[in-house]
């Protein structure tokens, strides 16, 4: 078993592992969530291996890193709730994961592209995937409205986008320097 399956049968036991906890504290909304991340990071593992994808093993575990953080951490642990921060710092690695992800995803790295053109097109995936998340909190309230709201306001989704371009940015330099 390569380096890539082992991560991912890792993420896969974690993650079910905090599914049964989600059921047990009667966070079916968090539950239902958790099961969205597993059928996507499934997807996605089935799609890399089917087209055959030279995405980096560090954004495999990285973005396995940061779903793992939004479902145990943010969900599990209510740190979304308990901790003034930690969306802001995971909106930041999030974005930051998914950008490069998508890049790789994308091929873009395959292009001879010059850095401000790499720069460039990394900042836009970042800041699509910042609308993009604002956008699914959004919808989150607006038709399950959850216990716990996704997004606390305005000032929340400034911070949230703020955060995002803090993410988009690092991808962007860590792009361009190669």
């Amino acid at each position: 078993m390569g380096n890539r399956q082992k991560a991912l049968v890792l993420f896969l036991i974690t993650q079910i592992i905090t599914l049964i906890l989600l059921f047990q504290k009667k966070q079916i909304d968090y539950a239902f969530e958790t099961i969205i991340v597993i059928s996507g990071s499934l997807f996605v593992a089935y799609i890399n291996c089917k087209k055959k994808l030279s995405i980096p093993l560090y954004v495999v575990i990285i973005v396995l890193i940061s779903l793992s953080c939004h479902t145990i951490g943010g969900q599990l642990l209510n740190l979304y709730v308990d901790s003034s921060i930690f969306d802001k710092y995971l909106h930041i690695f999030g974005t930051y994961s998914f950008t490069l992800l998508i890049y790789f995803y994308l091929r873009i790295n395959e292009l001879s592209l010059g850095k401000w053109q790499k720069f460039f097109f990394t900042m836009m995936i970042g800041l699509s995937l910042a609308t993009i998340y604002e956008l699914m909190e959004f919808a989150t309230d607006y038709f399950i409205k959850p216990t716990v709201p996704a997004q606390q306001g305005l000032l929340d989704t400034d911070l949230d986008l703020l955060s995002d371009l803090a993410g988009a940015l690092l991808a962007a330099f860590h792009i361009s320097r190669k």
